[in-house]
């Protein structure tokens, strides 16, 4: 009996994988980075993504995020890096009928219907066919509505992707979250 009691939490421990896309210990050096006046501009203009109260997704960036945590977090969490753990992991939605923390929150939007059929279905390698220049993570935009581009940006975020825009060009690319040092 005490060898299948084993055997069962074995398989239960085994089975309960780390479903976290955002490692603590890279964000405890983001938060390192974004106590840096400026803060490095690698982490300065990433978009991220937070889920709202509201059902919305809200595109923030770390900045953004360190403010919010100051107003509203900093008694739940000890630390930023733990609440950004928390927040990027989809562990917890962002209150957004607190009025100090909404006012951050202006660009959020409803998950696109045939975006995330596609997601479902193909995952993000059908998002990278149907969305991303051939041999490319760069967003097509072409005949995309914003709602749209917001939507394959959050769920390339949520497979450990970073949106990069570059203005001048108007290009938008995917890239794996770097390893900061």
């Amino acid at each position: 009996m005490k060898k299948l009691a084993f055997v069962m939490l074995f398989i239960n421990l085994s089975c309960s994988g780390n479903n976290n896309t955002y490692e603590l210990s890279q964000l405890q050096k983001i938060e390192k980075l974004v106590s840096i006046e400026p803060a490095p501009a690698a982490i300065s203009f990433v978009p991220v993504f937070v889920t709202c109260s509201n059902g919305k997704i809200a595109e923030t960036n770390f900045i953004i995020l360190k403010h919010v945590y100051e107003i509203s977090y900093s008694k739940k969490y000890t630390h930023y890096a733990d609440f950004l753990f928390n927040v990027l992991n989809k562990k917890v939605v962002i209150n957004v009928s607190d009025k100090q923390a909404s006012d951050y929150f202006q660009k959020a939007f409803f998950i696109d219907s045939a975006i995330n059929s596609v997601y479902k279905e193909k995952s993000i390698k059908g998002l990278i066919y149907n969305y991303c220049e051939k041999g490319s993570l760069r967003l097509n935009k072409q005949g995309l509505t914003e709602n749209q581009l917001s939507t394959i940006a959050y769920f390339f975020f949520l497979n450990g992707y970073f949106r990069y825009d570059d203005d001048y060009n108007t290009t938008s690319d995917f890239k794996k979250m770097p390893q900061f040092n």
